[in-house]
């Protein structure tokens, strides 16, 4: 319990380190743009390699990616549903931030710290399917169902464009067909990327903190805290059900459980603009289920035991 504890602790002392420091003048406010960089095209991309270094093909996992996009698809309704008496603008806030989840820059550490090389796989087969709502799915769904006054409709090729040119996803997809056909990466290989990797989580932890922006608005208080609170309700659900109900083994539900409580997507706050919303209100939704997410994360990795 006391391992587990400090791990955790090490995750909110270097997000809240790099928030402090941004606060006090020694970051700038867009510097977390850098650690992006690095984090989206070097670190994940070396964590994604390492954990698939050893592993063994297996089927089972390949449903992953199918659970996160019905997950996805699932949320955007229930935003919908839950809105559908709101003007179009407040309609995108809700479809567009409550469901799509911050997979490899938040849930990733914790997969790679707390579950291994098999959780690390069943996060990224999630965040395949995610993947695919995060860069413009979600958006060309919510602009096909309700009518985007200000902004602007996208199509699938357009998607599909934005999908793979993403590093992270097209070494989601390169190792997911090197699995599947059953070719086995060099050790040399693995042991030169292992250190990349393994600078993952610090680097995405500490780029977290430092685009934390908490600029609260009356106006935009209620909805964003409904929106919180319906994709929370939701999240436990899920968990729930990834948990005692299927069929896998122990630490991919565990793993899935914990990915059900990821925050929202970063770019949730730019398609709520392009969808005529707030961006505003978005971040603030953003920001402040950084903020639940760690708290509740850190507390399931406690009452699971794992670490």
């Amino acid at each position: 319990m006391i391992a587990i504890f400090f791990k955790a602790s090490i995750f909110i002392f270097v997000f809240a380190l790099a928030y402090v420091l941004k606060r006090k003048g020694f970051f700038r406010k867009d510097d977390y743009k850098v650690l992006n960089k690095i984090m989206v095209n070097i670190t994940l991309p070396g964590t994604v390699l390492s954990a698939f270094g050893n592993f063994q093909k297996s089927s089972v996992l390949y449903l992953v990616v199918l659970i996160a996009l019905a997950c996805n698809i699932f949320l955007l309704f229930v935003g919908y549903f839950a809105s559908r008496k709101k003007d179009n603008p407040t309609k995108a806030f809700y479809m567009l931030n409550t469901p799509d989840y911050n997979i490899g820059a938040f849930a990733m550490p914790f997969a790679q710290n707390f579950f291994g090389p098999l959780g690390v796989i069943t996060t990224c087969m999630f965040d395949m399917g995610n993947a695919i709502m995060c860069t413009g799915g979600s958006y060309m769904l919510t602009s096909s169902i309700i009518d985007i006054d200000k902004g602007q409709r996208i199509t699938a090729k357009q998607v599909a464009k934005k999908l793979f040119s993403s590093v992270p996803f097209d070494t989601y997809l390169i190792m997911f067909a090197i699995t599947f056909i059953g070719i086995k990466l060099p050790v040399e290989l693995i042991n030169f990327v292992a250190p990349i990797g393994n600078a993952h989580a610090f680097v995405s932890m500490f780029m977290i903190g430092l685009m934390l922006e908490i600029n609260v608005e009356p106006k935009f208080i209620k909805e964003v805290f409904k929106v919180l609170e319906i994709r929370y309700i939701f999240a436990a659900i899920l968990a729930y059900v990834f948990y005692f109900h299927t069929p896998f083994e122990l630490v991919i539900r565990q793993a899935l459980t914990v990915v059900a409580f990821a925050p929202a997507s970063i770019v949730a706050s730019s398609f709520t603009e392009k969808a005529g919303g707030s961006s505003v209100q978005a971040s603030l939704a953003v920001s402040i289920s950084i903020l639940i997410s760690v708290v509740i994360m850190t507390v399931l990795m406690l009452g699971m035991g794992i670490g």
